[in-house]
């Protein structure tokens, strides 16, 4: 009886472990960042930075009069999609630390995750503010 309690148990502490994530729990750590998803609402001149600048390998800043943008460009990963982005912050800056996990079929989870690149408007605007990004494959 006790081992089917247990089983029980665990079996419970291990579905609700394994829901799927939604776009809280994809970016809770983010609290200085707000994502774009939509970048067709922001002014043509941050638009144009985003389309000259998404092809570029890297994280790029700039700041404009309707507010401070960075935008993270992960190169060519057409069999992956950002699964999480976790910030943190230390006494030089911010680290985002990027989860890609490999792509499937399944539509669901496609809509509840991100692709490259990303854009993000800061809260802070202080230039010397530095950012770098981890890269972790699943």
């Amino acid at each position: 009886m006790k081992k089917l309690l247990l089983f029980f148990v665990l079996s419970t502490v291990c579905v609700f472990g394994l829901i799927g994530c939604d776009e809280d729990e994809l970016t809770s750590s983010m609290k200085d960042f707000k994502i774009i998803y939509n970048v067709d609402q922001l002014d043509p001149d941050v638009q144009e930075w985003i389309k000259a600048t998404q092809e570029s390998t890297g994280i790029y800043k700039n700041q404009f009069n309707c507010g401070n943008f960075i935008l993270i460009s992960l190169g060519d990963h057409q069999d992956h999609l950002i699964k999480n982005i976790e910030v943190k912050k230390d006494n030089y800056g911010y680290i985002f630390n990027i989860t890609l996990k490999k792509s499937s079929g399944d539509r669901q989870l496609l809509d509840r995750m991100l692709i490259s690149p990303i854009v993000l408007e800061a809260d802070a605007d202080d230039d010397s503010t530095r950012y770098d990004v981890k890269v972790i494959y699943q």
